[in-house]
């Protein structure tokens, strides 16, 4: 059965609403992981830092400089999703032949904020340097000891 146009409208409504609805809470997701990242590496830090004359500090410091790519790559996954869903709904806006000034994923592609994103890249990215830096100041202070 075909749908009929008020159905197609009604259809694409509501799912709009949920990617709407999904997209805000994988931003969220996004932001719990960036502070799920920094609690475990400090936690591992300072744990380290308190046990400088543990042999195992010496292979545990090494734990943030795996855990922070992982954590990064999840957000990264995220925000391809993310960017996903705004081309989809960016389409759909269009296909509603909104005017040109309407439509929420039109005014952003049109009007991108391109520091929130380098903003996002930015942390991933002196997170996972500071972690391997982090490791070898420690490795080097230990052997030092």
């Amino acid at each position: 059965m075909i749908a009929q146009p008020a159905d197609a409208v009604a259809f694409l409504t509501k799912e709009c609403e949920h990617l709407r609805q999904t997209y805000y809470e994988s931003i969220k997701e996004i932001q719990t992981l960036e502070r799920y990242c920094l609690v475990t590496v400090g936690a591992i830090w300072s744990w380290c830092a308190a046990n400088l004359s543990q042999p195992s500090s010496q292979i545990v410091i090494w734990i943030p400089v795996l855990i922070a790519p992982l954590f990064g790559l999840r957000a990264w996954g995220i925000y391809r999703t993310l960017a996903a869903m705004r081309r989809y709904l960016h389409r759909v806006e269009a296909a509603f032949q909104l005017p040109d000034a309407l439509g929420w994923e039109r005014y952003h592609g049109e009007h991108p904020d391109p520091v929130q994103v380098a903003s996002g890249y930015a942390f991933w990215i002196a997170l996972q340097a500071l972690t391997g830096v982090a490791a070898l100041v420690f490795h080097r202070l230990v052997a030092a000891i």
